[in-house]
């Protein structure tokens, strides 16, 4: 196998694209906040690769995303973690200093 890299892109977060819903106001995910409260976000992606996209924003680096249960959320819902994974590794990891927020599954209470 051969890997060539043709572009580096800092300061861009990554995210899983199954976290990424379509709405009326355009793309945007839903982060938990520090309450265990769903925040919808507007996002801006920039390009898909593989299960990952690229935003230029609307993530901070850090925050988690709800990567599952998004039709039952609401802004300001509550929500509770099934399976986090917070050493989620991003493509190419090891040669592309992107970085990616955390994951979780979610569920609405």
């Amino acid at each position: 196998d051969v890997v060539l890299t043709l572009t580096t892109e800092r300061g861009r977060v990554i995210v899983p694209t199954e976290a990424i819903q379509t709405g009326q106001q355009g793309p945007y995910v839903f982060v938990i906040k520090d309450d265990m409260t769903a925040e919808l976000r507007q996002v801006t992606p920039v390009r898909v690769y593989e299960k990952w996209t690229v935003l230029e924003k609307g993530v901070n680096p850090g925050e988690k995303v709800v990567t599952d249960g998004q039709l039952r959320l609401v802004p300001g819902a509550k929500v509770e973690i099934k399976n986090a994974n917070s050493n989620v590794e991003a493509p190419n990891s090891k040669q592309a200093p992107t970085t990616s927020p955390s994951t979780s599954k979610t569920i609405a209470r």
